[in-house]
């Protein structure tokens, strides 16, 4: 069922920690069996060459994962502003999104574009303060500024640190009442207790602001806490979960990723209160007549899902990721691409961890899944049953904003550094390849130098050609610049 889905994304700024939370949170679930270092180029999330060579996440990467009776899609993004576009089309993915903060650092300027992204999509969010061990982190300090920065918004501590002699020891979660004793050598181990006396009064002070956040999610419960002043944890829950599903406020965690010291912490609290797929807005799209028409995130509704990013491996072939909207699918299923209006067969289906795939018996609204080896989709393609046609909202992508021309540094390897741009122009919508008519220079455009530059590494990598680039030249044209007069 739907209500037994979760879908989470790490979108955030680079420099934040995302893939690290990735790693510590599949370590805790016991699906990896060591901690991975992104300096060390071995984590589950950047598998791809350029990933590691350049230790940062440049492309999504999708982990499915079991957890109790829920099914948890988790998905790593790229943070750096020039691949910002693609991570928006893999937000509408996921019902939830978490931006990370360094501790260290605060609230940086580039938090507004994804804060941003998350009122635009009507999205589920929480804050994780990572770096908490870090000399200069301070929690308090970031409450603060996350506030400022968006004055509209209203976050909710869920976990504080406990800091002990300048380092980090533990969180306590309001919610529970409860401080956790971390370990902080990456084993994610901890000893449950009550809340120490020496944190008693920090507890104090943020629980205070926790309820009252809470209470203004519902009348009932102003009414309570105006009444009594205080909210059970049943209550409080309520609301958190109230809140969380509309949106309308914002748990904030605190831990260190690469410690794991709270991400276990978070994570529990996570699967309780994330918003569930059936808890998401429908979703407004068109008929084969151009009518609206809704598809709710609902498996009893006709089947309707969309591509939101194409992979294509050397051995697997052509991979398209996909979220289901509504309704579900079973492998062996014909089914209509309403994009470019063709019937397609639907042989298998598969669920994704990092670099590898899974067979899937069924997928339903909210999952996140895999098709192999068809090569009729395309990044942005909706997918549909065929008694029930609709075509939803596309996904969006800028105009490039910068071009080189380019060619092979090896006669003879033309032809091989057009396979090379055709099959990165199948993976990335951002890519733009183009032949100016007056030059005839082949040019390659894209959102930014370090995009365009990780597009020449990968023709080397992956597909053995050496390119140059170069400034295009500017085609020369005529101009009139006087009034001049003609006899005839």
């Amino acid at each position: 069922m739907s209500n037994e889905v979760r879908s989470l994304g790490m979108i955030s700024p680079k420099g934040t920690g995302k893939t690290s939370l990735v790693e510590a949170i599949l370590f805790n679930a016991k699906i990896i069996k060591r901690l991975g270092r992104v300096e060390d180029g071995n984590t589950a999330s950047d598998f791809d060459p350029e990933e590691i060579e350049r230790r940062m996440t440049l492309f999504p990467a999708v982990n499915t994962f079991t957890a109790g009776k829920t099914r948890v899609h988790l998905l790593d993004t790229a943070g750096y502003p020039d691949f910002l576009p693609e991570t928006r089309a893999v937000a509408r993915a996921v019902d939830n999104a978490v931006m990370l903060i360094n501790a260290a650092d605060g609230v940086k300027s580039q938090a507004a574009k994804f804060w941003a992204l998350f009122d635009d999509l009507q999205m589920s969010r929480s804050i994780f303060v990572n770096f908490m061990d870090k000399e200069l982190a301070n929690f308090g300090a970031v409450m603060d500024q996350l506030r400022k920065a968006f004055e509209s918004a209203l976050f909710v501590p869920i976990t504080v640190p406990m800091i002990k002699d300048k380092k980090l020891v533990g969180v306590i979660d309001l919610v529970g009442g409860k401080a956790y004793a971390c370990e902080a050598d990456g084993s994610g181990k901890f000893t449950e207790s009550d809340i120490p006396g020496d944190f008693e009064d920090l507890a104090g002070e943020f629980k205070e602001k926790l309820v009252e956040a809470v209470a203004e999610m519902d009348d009932a419960l102003t009414e309570k806490y105006l009444e009594s002043g205080e909210l059970s944890e049943q209550e409080v829950t309520q609301g958190l979960l109230k809140g969380v599903a509309e949106a309308r406020l914002t748990p904030v965690y605190a831990g260190s990723a690469t410690l794991n010291v709270g991400v276990a912490q978070f994570m529990n609290r996570f699967l309780s209160l994330s918003a569930a797929p059936g808890q998401r807005p429908e979703i407004t799209c068109k008929d084969k007549d151009g009518n609206e028409v809704v598809r709710k995130p609902d498996p009893a509704q006709p089947f309707s899902a969309f591509v939101f990013k194409t992979l294509v491996d050397q051995y697997a072939g052509k991979i398209s990721l996909f979220r289901i909207v509504s309704g579900k699918l079973t492998p062996d299923s014909q089914l209509l691409d309403t994009t470019q209006d063709r019937k397609v067969k639907v042989q298998q289906l598969f669920t994704v961890f990092g670099k590898k795939q899974e067979p899937a018996d069924q997928l339903v609204a909210g999952d996140i899944g895999a098709i192999v080896k068809v090569d009729e989709f395309q990044t942005g393609d909706t997918i549909c049953e065929m008694a029930n046609p609709v075509v939803l909202p596309p996904l969006k992508f800028p105009d490039p904003v910068l071009s080189l021309a380019i060619k092979p540094k090896e006669r003879g390897d033309e032809d091989k550094l057009s396979l090379g741009l055709t099959r990165l122009v199948e993976e990335d919508p951002m890519l733009k390849v183009s032949r100016e008519e007056q030059t005839q220079e082949l040019m390659i455009s894209g959102t930014g130098q370090i995009h365009l530059d990780c597009v020449v590494s990968r023709l080397k990598k992956r597909f053995a050609v050496d390119v140059e680039v170069s400034t295009p030249e500017v085609p020369y044209r005529e101009t009139i610049t006087k009034k001049v007069q003609v006899q005839v």
